[in-house]
């Protein structure tokens, strides 16, 4: 019995140290993720439910350069980017509010739940939503691209207003995204813009850790069988 107690506390040792290394090798430094963004404009930046944003990009105020943030997820539950993004001036098709960005893991074998590659970019996917001024959430409208789609080209704005060129430093296929009544005079031109994010361990650092737990459950049986 001495030696199954002792041996117990070893158990709770291995799936410890599995966990480091099943989940920790995605995260084994403090950056585990790298956020590009650039909006008309950004506002703030919350990661999860931090009481304080991260402190603004030199670029917060200027959509046509991106600012690059270091992200540390929670790689045992649910993580979410909310941006505060508002458009300087009277909103309309030529002067629209918009975001533009891209999330992409430091680890490339790790991937998000949400998209099951190694990066987010926005789109009008559902794992994006918009809550524009005291409204409920919504789907953002994917309109413009920064380089390609239904107002890309020589008719996007942003395209246009940046000598026909893509933001810098953001994936060529993430797109601008706001509301259905962005573009409407007098419309929407402030919001809260949220986004979920789950990271998911690389299969072998999930085996590890499966391996661990079947550990601890066999010191147990041994424990139950020894009395």
């Amino acid at each position: 019995m001495i030696k199954v107690k002792r041996m117990l506390p070893l158990s709770l040792l291995v799936v410890a140290f599995t966990l480091v290394i099943g989940i920790g090798s995605a995260s084994a430094s403090l950056v585990d993720a790298v956020l590009n963004v650039t909006a008309d404009n950004v506002i703030a930046i919350w990661l999860n439910d931090s009481p304080t944003a991260l402190s603004p990009g030199a670029n917060a105020g200027n959509w046509q350069i991106a600012d690059t943030y270091n992200i540390s997820l929670n790689w045992l539950g649910f993580n979410y980017l909310t941006f505060l993004v508002n458009n300087d001036g009277y909103n309309s098709a030529q002067n629209p509010a918009g975001l533009l960005a891209s999330i992409s893991l430091v680890d490339s074998s790790q991937h998000f739940a949400e998209t099951g590659t190694n990066t987010i970019l926005s789109t009008s996917a559902d794992y994006w939503s918009i809550t524009p001024g005291l409204v409920d959430s919504v789907t953002p409208t994917s309109w413009a691209s920064n380089d390609y789609g239904t107002y890309g080209g020589a008719t996007d704005v942003w395209w246009k207003a940046n000598g026909y060129s893509p933001v810098s430093g953001i994936d060529g296929q993430a797109e601008w995204i706001w509301t259905a009544n962005n573009l409407v005079t007098g419309g929407d031109n402030r919001g809260f813009i949220s986004v979920n994010m789950t990271p998911v361990p690389e299969p072998s650092s999930m085996m590890l850790l499966g391996f661990g737990l079947l550990g601890m459950a066999g010191f147990a049986r041994r424990k139950f069988s020894s009395k």
